[in-house]
């Protein structure tokens, strides 16, 4: 009875979790507008985002890394604290050092790469130091985040994170003018006070960090090498996003817009589910490693979270181009553009339950040390999507370009599924893995099928209402025919 308590508290911690991220992705989309409105598509815009795109990628580096590697050694390693603090020290203090090189040679830099007028350059400079230093505080936001992860406490970083974005929003609604440099200072206010709250309440929870610079520690040299294979799996997956937006914009005009609109969707759909998904259940994995059924609850771990995306495919079939059209169809945002981005979009969400599984499978290799493997499987994955992306390119256009991300999503999946086999024991599990994933497909088959039958009838009825039906109606029958199969999924317990 005690273990069906805290298995239902789990997935009201998973739920809220998702809701919460929900929230702030709609407070989001309003300050967007909102600034959209307020800046427009001026030089300055331009410079911020510019700015925003050259910190962002510096620091995806970093973000990635930290909690990949500190996550098992605080769910786990009480004895590696002093090895965990040189690690955190000589990562932050290079960092430290390489935007201070980066700020002074800023002016050169920017004139080199952008290409722009002397006043882009002089407006990007001035807003560098804040822009860079706000995504060097969110960066040291997630050691704090992967610490209250490890303390089951995932929610307050969700929560801290939409109190900011709405402070935010809320300001900018309320100025009837606002200079960018003024946006920029507002935004570095709201993630440093983002952080110090985290910290102080990490702290209450017991995190401690003392500047240190350990010698021939073993386990620091453990974790920079576990490291150090993120930081150039991140750079491959930013590669081939580069090469995407490249080939698109070979296409003709509008292609790379609407690439980016799609993109912009499908990454607000894996950042309210497969994000938390992730975030959730790590710490776990890490925690559980060493069990004698870790293996048999990562089989089950995936089987659930793939029927959960896929029940997102199937909703965004019935209601996803209402969706688009709602959000973007308006001005010079026709018809044809709508229709393009939700197939796009489509496209893409047809590899997410597969991209979901993966990453499980990566969070098991992760939490034994092995970032190698996921290294050379994602690096060889994205090589296979650069080419297939132009070879389909050529003959079904901007579409050819996101169908090869999601083929090679299924080959990424099979070929670490294959490592994970190979390098370690999973006698007998796979048979288990595979009837569930055959179930989740059967259903989520039926239930587009049911889906589009609803579209089809002669109701009468407005789209939206059509959609909401159509929606309500496919997940009543996703649901029923897992149950009619007697899938495991709906028994597979978090706790």
């Amino acid at each position: 009875m005690h273990k069906n308590i805290q298995n239902k508290k789990a997935y009201i911690s998973l739920l809220l979790m998702l809701i919460i991220t929900l929230l702030t992705q709609f407070v989001l989309v309003l300050k967007s507008s909102r600034v959209a409105a307020l800046f427009g598509v001026g030089i300055e815009m331009d410079a911020y985002n510019f700015v925003n795109s050259i910190a962002t990628f510096i620091f995806s580096f970093i973000g990635t890394g930290v909690g990949t590697v500190l996550i098992p050694y605080m769910a786990k390693r009480e004895n590696t604290v002093r090895a965990q603090n040189g690690f955190l020290t000589i990562l932050y203090g290079s960092s430290l050092l390489a935007l201070c090189i980066f700020f002074v040679l800023r002016r050169p830099l920017l004139t080199m790469f952008s290409g722009n007028s002397e006043q882009f350059v002089d407006v990007a400079s001035k807003l560098m130091a804040i822009i860079l230093f706000g995504q060097l505080v969110t960066s040291l936001n997630s050691v704090s985040t992967a610490y209250l992860q490890c303390k089951n406490c995932f929610n307050l970083p969700k929560v801290l994170a939409l109190l900011v974005t709405l402070a935010g929003t809320v300001v900018v609604y309320l100025a009837d003018a606002f200079s960018i440099y003024q946006y920029a200072a507002l935004t570095f206010v709201l993630l440093f006070a983002e952080m110090a709250v985290q910290y102080v309440v990490s702290i209450c929870k017991g995190f401690r960090y003392s500047p240190c610079i350990p010698r021939n520690d073993p386990e620091m040299k453990k974790m920079f090498r576990i490291f150090l294979p993120t930081v150039f799996g991140t750079g491959v997956y930013q590669l081939t996003l580069m090469t995407d937006s490249m080939i698109s914009s070979t296409l003709g005009a509008g292609n790379i817009s609407v690439l980016s609109y799609a993109g912009t969707i499908s990454g607000m759909v894996n950042t309210i589910v497969a994000g938390n998904i992730m975030l959730y259940i790590y710490p776990k994995i890490a925690a559980e490693i060493n069990e004698e059924n870790s293996r048999k609850k990562l089989l089950q771990y995936m089987a659930l979270f793939g029927a959960l995306m896929c029940a997102v495919v199937v909703l965004f079939v019935a209601a996803g181009y209402d969706a688009v059209r709602i959000l973007f169809e308006r001005g010079k945002f026709h018809n044809d553009a709508t229709r393009g981005v939700f197939l796009c979009v489509l496209i893409y969400l047809l590899g997410a339950p597969i991209n979901v599984m993966r990453d499980v499978v990566y969070r098991y290799f992760y939490s034994k040390g092995n970032t190698k493997s996921t290294f050379y499987n994602g690096l060889t994955a994205s090589m296979l999507n650069i080419v297939i992306s132009i070879i389909l390119a050529r003959f079904m256009g901007l579409y050819g370009i996101v169908l090869g991300t999601t083929i090679t999503a299924v080959f990424s999946f099979v070929s670490i599924l294959l490592r994970m086999k190979k390098q370690y024991t999973f006698d007998g599990q796979f048979p288990f893995f595979a009837r569930e994933l055959l179930k989740v497909v059967t259903a989520t088959v039926g239930a587009v099928l049911g889906c589009l039958l609803v579209k089809t009838l002669p109701l009468g009825w407005p789209s939206l209402a059509v959609s909401a039906l159509a929606a309500v109606a496919s997940m009543v029958l996703y649901c029923g025919i897992l149950f009619a199969c007697r899938s495991k999924v709906f028994q597979v317990e978090l706790s």
